[in-house]
């Protein structure tokens, strides 16, 4: 076998590029077009022109970046991971990509956060979908609308780790409508979750089912909350294409709060704009 001939005994590989020069020079590139194997933790993967995406930060071959962050919101290229709010007063920070998820199909989002290391601070953070006229630029108010609140034909995933009016002491999440805000705009109910706040990454899982037109999602293995309907047309303005991304707040209560992309499994269109203004989407990435 070739394992046992060429890689030490193990099938597990890299896979990569070289290039030389000697005394004639040459440019040389290379470029990843189309990749369908079983990739990192065993999972089947088909890549197109996006590269990296998970682990890694998104990097594209056709595009300076994939996701804009705006307000408080730093987006760093080397981690992958956005602060959303450092530890200081009234901030509101967002980051979406700048591509659109294709509602059509399935897709399993997965992600980190950190949600600082004050029980007593806040606001918290939230995973939002959103067809705002803003693109990828929109974002919310601050304080207990955690940065989606006043989105626009959006729906969000609430991580709340300060009570506020109408909340439950303990940290909670829920569905909400960002249009209407976290509070007024809360669609399920409220689920208690541990203390947040401890200084260490949580995970959570997103999962749309097209067929059955079924959003669900989990935090740290738990089930947060499940929606099922016609979700383009009751939050996403009749669109079935919307961005994705992470919003985070603060008030007189502070946290550093930070986010990560850690798997992705769907279809990401890319918007690329004709002469005559119409808009045409490409695939980045099917995965």
């Amino acid at each position: 076998m070739a394992a046992g001939r060429y890689f030490g005994g193990s099938e597990l590989v890299n896979f990569g590029f070289t290039g030389a020069t000697g005394s004639a020079g040459n440019s040389q590139q290379v470029q990843i077009t189309h990749l369908d194997a079983v990739t990192g933790a065993g999972t089947h993967s088909q890549y197109g022109l996006l590269s990296s995406i998970g682990d890694r930060p998104f990097v594209d071959q056709t595009a300076s970046h994939l996701v804009t962050a705006s307000g408080s919101a730093v987006f760093d290229t080397h981690t992958g991971i956005t602060t959303l709010t450092s530890a200081s007063k009234s901030q509101a920070g967002a980051v979406f990509s700048d591509g659109f998820i294709d509602l059509k199909g399935d897709f399993n989002l997965g992600f980190s956060f950190m949600a600082g290391t004050k029980d007593s601070g806040g606001e918290g953070l939230a995973f939002v979908l959103q067809n705002d006229p803003l693109g990828a630029h929109s974002r919310g108010s601050g304080g207990a609308s955690l940065g989606a609140g006043g989105i626009a034909n959006g729906l969000g995933i609430a991580i709340d780790t300060k009570q506020s009016a109408g909340d439950i002491k303990a940290d909670h999440t829920n569905f909400f409508d960002t249009d209407v805000g976290t509070s007024a705009g809360r669609i399920s109910p409220q689920v208690s979750l541990p203390n947040l706040e401890d200084g260490k990454w949580h995970t959570a899982i997103v999962s749309w089912n097209a067929q059955s037109e079924t959003l669900s999602y989990w935090i740290d293995g738990n089930a947060g909350g499940t929606l099922t309907g016609d979700l383009a047309n009751q939050y996403f303005g009749n669109s079935e294409l919307v961005h994705f991304g992470f919003t985070g707040a603060t008030s007189a209560s502070t946290n550093l709060q930070q986010v990560k992309v850690t798997d992705f499994h769907g279809t990401l269109l890319s918007p690329v704009y004709a002469a005559d203004g119409h808009i045409q989407f490409d695939p980045l990435a099917h995965i």
